[in-house]
């Protein structure tokens, strides 16, 4: 457990405590918000934590808020954490509630550690039934996570990826994650030095974007099968870590 100050630990809770009860008492629609912040927030910093997606419904219901809410939710979540590539931004009220939880665990945990928040919050989530605490394996989770994910950005395509690309399809087989790529180009004037550009482009983006970098270190692989518009093989393209210096 890490090491802090009781009385610090004790006026920082009480006090999210307290603004958590104001919430309630005023909006179970934001309190409901604020929940799901710190929910995700306890999946990503929290040990062997896994949302449960029936619990954020039952807790909407609890709250009577209007059926399909936890979808509108979770899909707010999505729309954050892929800086509103994926997932559906809400109305701006609900956006501020979850923006306000992600700050108030940003002061939190800078101020007495996040396990010491975990220790705190978790239990909460748990009892209200937002959150599981998992006995599955670091892999199987992120596992679950990446199908969630998946599931989510297949209700959207194609996916515009650039002025060039759509993305068509991404599916997981194991820790081998593909996706397939349509390009605005003819794949029989498509050149060797073009092939190899898609290469270095691809490489370049996957090298330099966090969540990919942190699934390549445990082991995850990258493919991208990209097609003409007429649905001509161009190229496929993969990446690993040993090809990110």
């Amino acid at each position: 457990m890490a090491r802090f100050s009781y009385s610090l630990f004790t006026a920082v809770s009480f006090a999210a405590l307290f603004w958590q009860c104001e919430l309630a008492l005023a909006d179970a629609r934001v309190a409901f918000f604020f929940d799901i912040g710190h929910s995700y927030v306890a999946k990503n910093n929290c040990k062997d934590i896994e949302i449960v997606d029936g619990g954020i419904d039952k807790a909407a219901r609890s709250k009577n808020l209007e059926p399909g809410i936890g979808e509108v939710a979770r899909k707010a979540m999505l729309y954050l954490a892929s800086d509103g590539k994926f997932g559906e931004k809400t109305n701006d009220d609900d956006m501020k509630s979850i923006t306000a939880s992600l700050l108030l665990f940003a002061t939190d945990s800078k101020q007495i550690g996040i396990e010491a928040w975990c220790s705190f919050r978790v239990p909460k989530l748990i009892d209200a039934g937002y959150v599981v605490q998992s006995k599955k394996s670091e892999l199987e989770q992120i596992n679950d996570g990446l199908d969630r994910q998946f599931i989510e950005m297949k209700k959207a395509m194609p996916i515009q990826v650039s002025k060039l690309s759509m993305l068509t399809n991404v599916s997981r087989n194991g820790t081998a994650i593909t996706y397939s790529i349509e390009d605005k180009l003819v794949a029989s004037n498509v050149s060797e030095q073009g092939k190899q550009k898609l290469l270095s482009d691809a490489t370049a983006n996957v090298c330099k974007n966090e969540n990919s970098r942190l699934l390549l270190d445990k082991g995850y692989s990258f493919s991208s099968i990209h097609f003409d518009q007429g649905g001509l093989f161009i190229a496929q393209i993969y990446i690993d870590r040993s090809k990110c210096n």
